[in-house]
């Protein structure tokens, strides 16, 4: 191995999975990004554990990510250590209990969930995320949250504690592991009896409305917040910026709440197009947009 950290991790866990030298465009779903230095991919969400424990105790930077769906890496070389959560994704169905893996696909939940029965996450379908993503950002779709059918979270650390519902502190595309930054490691749901015939009708009526009102390609999804009683998508619409670009980043004629990468992006582009979205929506109605996408790297 060419770094010296990771000799010392590999000391600790000598059987986990590393690259080198990773290109974050291959992640993330606008294909931007610089060079990973090292990516991990631990096998158990105990190794997940305490891999997270292991790194803090030894002052090495790393950040836990699972789809990267909406995730907008920086152009330059990142520093720190980035672990993929690919591998985690048992799935239990027990009754209408349902326990789920970080790594698990927010999506294949729903649709684990259909083929027994199983009805509450069928507005997952379509989302590109991952539980684990899904839970720090309380995702949700056509009025549903994923903390509508959450009871808990199991989290890492020296010893794996169980948090509810109620201590996620769930809030509109928030949730308290955006600011303690703890390792989210698996969850259980509760979801009510269905027929799946009928879910799967629902399924497909989800899917067909999301690809009806949402652009295809190289995209975030939605990269802002909606404000309180108005869309952001609407907002940048009415501004007459669909369609604007910057370098090969563009903003959705389909969805203005969408950028796209229409070929050759760098996520400074990206960066930058985000900015002049918030500054001028602000000009216009004094409304300060919030970013739903997350930012890894310098930027």
């Amino acid at each position: 191995m060419s770094y010296n950290y990771e000799k010392i991790i590999l000391q600790k866990f000598p059987d986990i999975k590393i690259e080198n030298d990773v290109p974050t465009g291959f992640f993330s779903f606008i294909r931007t990004g610089g060079t990973a230095k090292t990516v991990l991919f631990p096998k158990s969400i105990t190794e997940l554990s305490d891999l997270t424990v292991f790194l803090n105790g030894s002052g090495i930077k790393f950040v836990v990510l699972g789809k990267c769906s909406n995730i907008l890496f920086s152009d330059k070389p990142l520093s720190l250590i980035i672990i993929k959560t690919d591998l985690l994704t048992k799935t239990i169905i027990n009754g209408m209990s349902v326990y789920a893996e970080c790594g698990v696909g927010l999506c294949q939940l729903g649709v684990e969930c259909m083929k027994s029965d199983l009805s509450g996450f069928e507005f997952a379908c379509g989302i590109p995320g991952s539980v684990g993503g899904g839970i720090i950002m309380n995702a949700g779709a056509f009025k549903s949250n994923i903390s509508n059918v959450l009871t808990k979270v199991y989290v890492g650390g020296e010893k794996i504690k169980i948090l509810s519902k109620e201590e996620c502190n769930f809030s509109y595309r928030n949730s308290r592991f955006l600011t303690t930054e703890e390792c989210v490691l698996a969850a259980e749901f509760l979801m009510t009896k269905g027929d799946t015939e009928i879910l799967r009708k629902k399924i497909y009526e989800i899917t067909s409305n999301r690809n009806n009102i949402q652009p295809k390609g190289l995209t975030l999804g939605s990269t802002f917040k909606n404000p309180e009683n108005i869309s952001a998508g609407e907002l940048i619409d009415k501004t007459g910026l669909k369609g604007f670009g910057i370098g090969g980043a563009v903003i959705s004629k389909k969805h203005a709440n969408f950028i796209i990468n229409i070929g050759g992006a760098t996520s400074t582009d990206i960066k930058k197009l985000i900015d002049y979205i918030k500054d001028t929506v602000f000009k216009r109605y004094k409304i300060m947009l919030e970013e739903e996408i997350r930012y890894i790297g310098e930027f």
